[in-house]
């Protein structure tokens, strides 16, 4: 059964997996083509603010099957639907195999894990070893021999993933100190294990940390944009469990069907934790310690957003499939039933409808390549040309001219913005992207300096997640 599971798991990640790249993806993609190893696990990180275990899976990937859509989120969902083994494995060896299987169909359809096992970032990847970690924990606790290795190893792997995953540890390290004292010393010889391969990466952390404060502190709406903790931050975590990018414009309704899908959850979740006993203490501490840590850790380092819990998804469904397998045998089949239905249909609603898939760069870059703009200037909202554009732009072998319209970010004055005075004179038209102008200029010099030097917007132009594309003419007098 679970061979079914992961055949259908990988079917279902295949679908719509070539969509277009977003800005996080394309920056690492474009780095990685253009970037020696070294500069990219050991350079590259700190501007992502990330550890370099992804990075550089990533790097030797694309090095090695090409740096297409599919080929660079392929690693993800590779980790995406071992992850849902490794959850079978563990609800096996905690509850029962029918709880695994339940808890890993739950998984393989679940909206947030199908939409991360197909995005060319670390997300899957630390949930992968988040599972994994765990899994030996079990193994090693039940007094496995050279386990101890093992999950050192695995611990390793979380430190080299992502950096809210660590919050797995000292979960971990709680449900030993309450429940096996005996087994303390052996899993400190774990932890070492892990320090030990982690130290390259410690020597650069530190220039990491000041690097990501700066930005915080400079960069007006960061920490909106990367995870500040606000009531909104918070309560979107439970949402997009449910409901994966998958949204409804109608709040009400919104809400509406939040608490008819969220029924299941109610209801298993309340049964797995009233059950007090040493299994369910160790997947409830994985679970809901590192969404209180987040939130503590989230008032002087923005890191709480939803995204970063993927790592806790596969723990969270096991506790929900056994929380459901307590309940009287009508009213279990009835929420395990409406829970897949309703999985189902969230998750491919999102495969099938492009309306909710990623920033459509690949249309954008195909509209302004056309040949009516062969002449035109493209100009970004930013200091530099945006990593999607180029993936795109390079691959259409186009001439035409591009140009970081900010020399500064965030745009504090007109100093910060280049001087349009010379195109103006040429006549040539612009071709604007605004993506990002919230961050980048939130002011609108860039727009006022463009109109100031005779341009005027005759045409908007509007791609799914990229925003508003503005074509600007010149126009003599026109000041």
């Amino acid at each position: 059964m679970i061979i079914l599971i992961l055949i259908f798991s990988l079917i279902i990640r295949l679908i719509s997996i070539d969509q277009s790249l977003w800005l996080d993806e394309a920056i690492s993609v474009v780095y990685a083509t253009n970037s020696s190893f070294k500069y990219f696990v050991t350079e590259y990180p700190i501007g992502d603010f990330h550890p370099p275990g992804y990075f550089a899976i990533l790097w030797i990937w694309i090095k090695t099957f090409g740096d297409s859509e599919i080929s660079v989120r392929f690693p993800s969902l590779v980790f995406g639907v071992l992850t849902i083994l490794l959850t079978f494995l563990v609800g096996k060896e905690l509850f029962s195999k029918k709880v695994a299987l339940v808890a890993s169909i739950f998984l393989s359809l679940a909206p947030l894990h199908v939409y991360y096992s197909q995005e060319a970032r670390m997300y899957a990847f630390a949930a992968f070893a988040a599972i994994l970690s765990t899994y030996l924990l079990i193994k090693l606790v039940q007094f496995k021999k050279y386990f101890f290795v093992l999950y050192g190893l695995s611990l390793s792997l979380v430190l080299y993933s992502d950096y809210l995953a660590y919050l797995i540890l000292p979960a971990h390290f709680i449900y030993i100190f309450f429940y096996r004292k005996k087994a303390i010393k052996t899993v400190l010889l774990s932890y070492l294990i892990a320090f030990l391969l982690f130290i390259p990466w410690l020597l650069i952390l530190p220039t990491q940390l000041k690097s990501g404060l700066q930005t915080a502190t400079n960069v007006e709406g960061w920490s909106n944009i990367v995870g500040g903790v606000t009531l909104k931050q918070i309560l979107l975590l439970p949402i997009k469990i449910i409901f994966g990018r998958v949204g409804i414009d109608n709040f009400s309704l919104y809400i509406f069907f939040g608490l008819i899908f969220s029924v299941p959850f109610v209801f298993g979740l309340y049964n797995a934790i009233g059950r007090k006993n040493e299994k369910t203490f160790l997947l409830f501490m994985s679970v809901f310690l590192p969404i209180i840590g987040a939130i503590l850790i989230s008032f002087f380092v923005p890191v709480f957003s939803y995204f970063r819990f993927v790592f806790i998804l596969p723990l969270l469904y096991l506790l929900l499939a056994l929380g459901l397998f307590q309940l009287k045998e009508t009213l279990k089949k009835v929420l395990i039933g409406f829970m897949i239905l309703t999985e189902v249909y969230l998750s491919f609603t999102y495969l099938l409808n492009p309306l909710f898939h990623r920033e459509d760069w690949k249309e954008a870059v195909d509209f302004v390549t056309k040949r009516e703009f062969k002449n035109t200037t493209v100009v970004f909202e930013n200091n530099e040309t945006l990593a999607p554009f180029i993936y795109y732009f390079m691959k259409k072998g186009s001439n035409q001219t591009l140009l970081a319209g900010l020399k500064s970010v965030p745009a504090l004055n007109v100093d910060n913005v280049y001087d349009f005075s010379n195109l103006a004179r040429q006549g040539k038209e612009i071709l604007l992207f605004e993506y990002l102008i919230d961050v980048t200029d939130p002011k609108k010099l860039l727009m006022k300096q463009l109109e100031a030097n005779g341009y005027r917007k005759i045409n908007t132009y509007d791609f799914r997640g990229v925003g508003f594309i503005y074509q600007y003419k010149y126009m003599e007098g026109f000041q």
